[in-house]
């Protein structure tokens, strides 16, 4: 097990904070309200302490010398960031990954297009995350290694139950509230479900063909 004391983004730098403990950071991007300093020294024109090192997971893994198989991303909205700031080693090394979202806000919209464009298929965890309703975590796999799923015991039972679903930035904002999607898959009306194959709800009609 390795540790690493860091904050993970799309840009390297340091976050920085004020005496009243109020962090800030920025991004190429300009995040509203925050500042990125370019090291622990640089005041940004308010007394600061307790930098923190923001890192890229590109940059963490080229210097590990690491590959990554699987990652959990939960950074309190900022998981489009870090998803931006892993495009290497995604192209690279096409992990699964999982990240927390909050489904009514706008910013689950923007991840999961990210997602997609990186040949990416994302399903929903349906059960309540954190102490808000639209707290979800989302499971994402490469759309190349989708058939290695077809015979999974467990996403087959999940998807069976319906506690994962198929999402993406069009349907995300659905999932406001703690329910479970009424559907003719849980009925068992629809003949592929009754297949006990994974692949018969997740995989794209093109590779079940």
């Amino acid at each position: 097990v390795r540790t690493h004391n860091a904050a993970v983004s799309d840009v390297d730098g340091w976050l920085h904070a004020n005496a009243s403990q109020t962090a800030w950071l920025s991004t190429k991007d300009g995040m509203p309200g925050l500042t990125l300093g370019e090291d622990p020294g640089e005041g940004i024109g308010r007394q600061t302490d307790m930098p923190v090192p923001v890192r890229r997971i590109d940059r963490l893994f080229a210097e590990w010398d690491a590959h990554l198989a699987f990652a959990h991303i939960d950074v309190e909205g900022f998981e489009r960031n870090a998803v931006l700031g892993m495009r290497e080693v995604i192209k690279r090394d096409r992990p699964v990954f999982s990240t927390e979202l909050f489904a009514s806000r706008p910013d689950a919209k923007a991840l999961l297009q990210t997602i997609a464009a990186l040949n990416y298929s994302s399903f929903l965890v349906q059960e309540q995350c954190g102490m808000h309703f639209d707290c979800r975590n989302v499971l994402s796999f490469p759309n190349e290694r989708l058939e290695l799923l077809l015979d999974s015991p467990a996403l087959d039972v999940a998807a069976r139950s319906s506690r994962i679903v198929p999402v993406d930035a069009e349907t995300v904002g659905a999932y406001r509230n703690v329910q479970t999607i009424a559907s003719d898959h849980a009925r068992c009306t629809s003949s592929w479900f009754c297949f006990h194959r994974f692949a018969n709800l997740v995989v794209p009609a093109r590779l079940r063909d």
